[in-house]
């Protein structure tokens, strides 16, 4: 009876222990891991702020590489959401949404993980020497569990720090794998979701040795201006042109004009029409109509980086007036419908 009373006392003193240590213990989980990668900081951005691209680097994707996974929202930024659900352990069911998108710079994620609560993880995007970026993959959680959640907090953060770095390391040999590693960090660059206008348009052909481009595209507008004032319609955004043939030598757009509602009849080779829908790329071009093929080169080179694909037919938004704005000043939105 005495060594029983003594191991019952032993117990008692070690539960004890246990307990009040539980109750100084931190219940807040902090991690961060760092990597340095030989891209700008567009090309790792890409890969983590479109979630489709997440399965490539991202190392619970490996564990079970047969889990459900959904997605919704916009395509990539703020509101991309990723659902998965998976029956191993390890990797579970839950999902992220993307909270806030700084391009090129910063990424946060809410991470919903159901039964087992919430949490925020962050990823930061920093240029450094020689063109290189320094990414660093954080994560955030309060574990409000009485007495055990200390205990929780120091069993999990080293299984997660180890996850992490085969993540960034997995981010790593990624980014550094994709062929058009353009810098295009400096440019505003942003995805965004546009409804469709009314238009009407006349067709312009051309070729890259044609003199007479901005005189055709002139007598274009002209004509549409022409047919508005003439039947009364009402302008509801400004002029913008549809590239619907884009060849070596060979080009045909479809210069436009949004409308309220189409009145009257229109002259020979005025069209009416509807613009896109949907989700689209989009790059603000500032100056000279004359350096727009070096913004087309920026954001198709984002395109690939992203693995995204053109859908339909991009368009030029002229939102500076030229008979009024220094060539160095005009600003001119491109849009690529994207998936």
């Amino acid at each position: 009876m005495k060594i029983l009373k003594i191991v019952l006392i032993a117990v008692a003193v070690i539960l004890g222990l246990f307990i009040v240590v539980g109750l100084f213990l931190p219940t807040t989980m902090s991690v961060e891991k760092s990597i340095i990668i030989d891209t700008p900081p567009n090309v790792p951005y890409s890969q983590v702020t479109n979630l489709r691209n997440m399965p490539k680097w991202d190392p619970w994707s490996n564990i079970d590489k047969s889990m459900e996974t959904s997605y919704e929202g916009p395509i990539a930024g703020v509101g991309a959401k990723r659902s998965w659900k998976s029956k191993d352990e390890q990797v579970g069911t839950g999902s992220m949404t993307i909270t806030k998108d700084e391009p090129f710079s910063n990424i946060e994620v809410e991470l919903d993980f159901g039964d087992q609560g919430v949490a925020t993880s962050y990823y930061k995007f920093e240029k450094v020497e020689n063109g290189k970026t320094k990414v660093s993959w954080g994560f955030d959680s309060d574990v409000d569990i009485p007495i055990f959640g200390g205990y929780l907090c120091l069993m999990m953060e080293p299984m997660i720090e180890k996850e992490y770095i085969k993540g960034l390391e997995s981010l790593k040999e990624l980014s550094e794998s994709i062929e058009n590693q353009k810098d295009i960090s400096d440019r505003k660059i942003t995805i965004e979701k546009v409804e469709s206008q009314t238009v009407i348009c006349m067709t312009t052909a051309t070729t890259q040795t044609d003199n007479d481009l901005a005189e055709k595209t002139g007598a274009s507008y002209g004509q549409l201006l022409s047919n508005i004032q003439v039947n009364g319609m009402k302008m509801t955004g400004p002029l913008l042109t549809v590239t619907t043939k884009w060849e070596e030598n060979a080009f045909v757009f479809d210069n436009c004009i949004p409308v309220e509602n189409i009145k009257g009849d229109l002259s020979a080779k005025v069209f009416e029409s509807k613009t896109y829908s949907g989700y689209a790329l989009k790059l603000e071009h500032l100056g000279s109509y004359d350096n727009l093929n070096s913004s087309y080169e920026t954001i198709l080179a984002y395109i690939a980086q992203m693995g995204l694909e053109i859908t339909e037919n991009p368009w030029e938004v002229y939102i500076s007036d030229p008979s009024n704005t220094p060539e160095e000043k005009l600003i001119t939105h491109i849009y690529f419908p994207i998936q």
